[in-house]
């Protein structure tokens, strides 16, 4: 298989995954649409009754929701979300409640609490629907300039980098322009405009860029309830959902494993003996490098213990009795009977073979033998290695 071959059926299947994908994403405002890929670009097409079907996740536009932001001094992320969701709000009409927290730099969170009218969504969405988005959850996410003027799907709403959460407003008509740029200070003919293009090309990064508990609210259900539910939630839709992405993904990974495997056979089999041959020989040395570096280190972990033993005839032919030694990782303590200890210590210390010479028990006398008793602790030095590493 050649390699074009397997680039070709790897952009067919995630092309086909990103249109399934796609698919399931719709967008609510004073009309619904759907979105559509056409090559690489994305489209939105307009919803007609009779070509509607239900969409899985739906993003509600500005002119939907009517929103609030609030601060609530409170440091829990839950409690705080409780609270956003039993706030009071004068909503024009009855909808679902949508809640985004962000931490605040005056300590708690601000909350921007969001009123989605899903009345005018169509009611094939409102069957199927699992995630409602609000839009300006995701304009927030758009790395846009400070005042800008969005147009969309045939709307436009202001956005204001302002605080925590920005400020988003309906623009329906000059009037309403005019006053909402006079209220944040700024001139309408002075403000950026990003078209429909651009946030179609900068949609997918604002999604993938929401945080879980913005996933979390935006999967509650369409009810009115105020606080999420278990036994409300449609497990059923979003299991279909989870397994759909779960086997699409391990489809897409072996499709993509065997392809490559059958690439690199095809590549091998065009390629020259000598180019096979050489393969197997830097495998080989890969291999003794490997062994190399193992020995390596395991030889460096060991402790030099042979130079114990110039020390030990040192001691037998001073005369000193070794009663007991112990020995751990480089280190030694030997408990010693000598006519004077001091001495036994200076000889120590003048030796190549031991390092950082002291007293370990304190020096006693043994009556019995006229004799002291004492132990002396020293690290193993290599005079060897030393001399080595100078030349």
């Amino acid at each position: 298989m050649s390699e074009s071959r397997v680039k070709s059926y790897y952009y067919k299947l995630v092309s086909w995954l990103l249109d399934h994908l796609w698919s399931q994403i719709g967008f609510a405002g004073q009309s619904s649409w759907r979105f559509q890929r056409k090559g690489s670009e994305l489209e939105l097409e307009a919803v007609v009754e009779d070509n509607a079907r239900g969409h899985r996740v739906v993003i509600a536009a500005r002119s939907l929701c009517f929103e609030i932001e609030k601060h609530i001094p409170v440091d829990s992320w839950r409690e705080a979300y409780r609270i956003a969701q039993n706030v009071p709000v004068s909503s024009p009409f009855e909808g679902v409640r949508r809640v985004k927290l962000v931490p605040a730099q005056a300590g708690g969170f601000q909350a921007l609490i969001s009123m989605i009218d899903t009345s005018k969504v169509d009611a094939a969405s409102r069957e199927s629907m699992l995630l409602l988005i609000p839009i300006s959850w995701l304009a927030h996410k758009m790395d846009l300039s400070e005042a800008v003027e969005v147009d969309f799907a045939r709307e436009s709403f202001g956005l204001v980098s302002l605080g925590e959460l920005g400020v988003t407003a309906v623009i329906n008509s000059p009037t309403q322009r005019r006053d909402f740029w006079w209220s944040m200070g700024k001139a309408a003919e002075e403000v950026g405009h990003v078209g429909e293009s651009e946030v179609l090309t900068l949609l997918p990064s604002a999604l993938l860029s929401m945080g879980w508990p913005q996933w979390l609210d935006a999967s509650r259900g369409l009810g009115s309830a105020t606080t999420f539910s278990l036994e409300s939630f449609d497990w059923m839709k979003f299991g279909q959902v989870l397994g759909s992405f779960f086997v699409g993904y391990l489809l897409l990974t072996s499709l993509l494993l065997a392809a490559y495997g059958g690439w690199i056979s095809s590549a091998l089999s065009t390629e020259p003996e000598s180019f096979t041959e050489a393969l197997a020989v830097k495998r080989e040395i890969n291999e003794l490098t490997l062994d190399n570096e193992q020995w390596t280190t395991l030889v460096g972990e060991q402790h030099p213990v042979w130079v114990l033993w110039p020390v030990v005839e040192e001691l037998r032919l001073a005369g000193v009795t070794i009663r007991s030694v112990r020995y751990a990782e480089g280190a030694v303590e030997f408990f010693l009977l000598a006519e004077k200890a001091t001495d036994v210590l200076d000889q120590l210390i003048a030796s190549p073979y031991a390092a950082n010479v002291e007293f370990g028990a304190p020096v006693k006398s043994d009556r019995r033998t006229q004799k002291e008793t004492f132990s002396l602790r020293w690290e193993l030095a290599d005079p060897t290695a030393t001399s080595e590493g100078a030349e």
